[in-house]
């Protein structure tokens, strides 16, 4: 008897697609499980590069936002009505987006616009006038205040190379 062998999902890091296309999936999520279920408010992933950060972010993603289906036989399926698990509104950020070249100005003028986009599929509209900041603060405020669930707040790429300042841009 032959069997197949699941496709390896190399360079893709969207847990969806890994999970509906049926590429092999090293089932990782009680370790998800046993950090949500501890955790207070906050928590901090910090991995080396290309050691699947973007796909916990995508796992996570698709977790909170109430897409149960994908994780069905998988070990965090067990957990998912637990009040910790459910659905509410997710922000996902993507800092390497975020142009910052130029220092504190660019930053600002570049992150207002990221989240003003981030927020049009969220129904929430911020002003033309936030500094970018601003803007985010304002768009975290907005969500929490939407659901008794909190937020979930996924930030991706946090250690960009442009990124690695909040401040004026430094002299070489």
């Amino acid at each position: 008897m032959t069997e197949l062998i699941k496709q390896m999902p190399i360079s893709m890091s969207d847990f969806a697609q890994i999970i509906s296309d049926d590429y092999l999936y090293v089932d990782k999520t009680n370790f998800l499980a046993n950090i949500i279920r501890r955790a207070s408010d906050a928590f901090f992933f910090s991995r080396p590069k290309r050691f699947g950060k973007t796909l916990t972010i995508s796992t996570l993603e698709y977790l909170f936002s109430g897409q149960r289906d994908l994780f069905k036989g998988l070990a965090i399926e067990k957990y998912l009505d637990h009040k910790k698990f459910a659905p509410r509104p997710v922000l996902r950020l993507d800092m390497s987006l975020i142009k910052t070249s130029a220092g504190w100005p660019e930053f600002q003028a570049s992150l207002a616009n990221y989240v003003k986009e981030k927020a049009k599929p969220l129904g929430v509209e911020i002003s033309s006038d936030y500094p970018g900041d601003f803007a985010l603060f304002y768009l975290i405020e907005t969500l929490g205040r939407q659901t008794s669930n909190g937020i979930a707040v996924l930030i991706d790429e946090f250690d960009a190379p442009p990124f690695r300042f909040f401040g004026p841009a430094r002299p070489a």
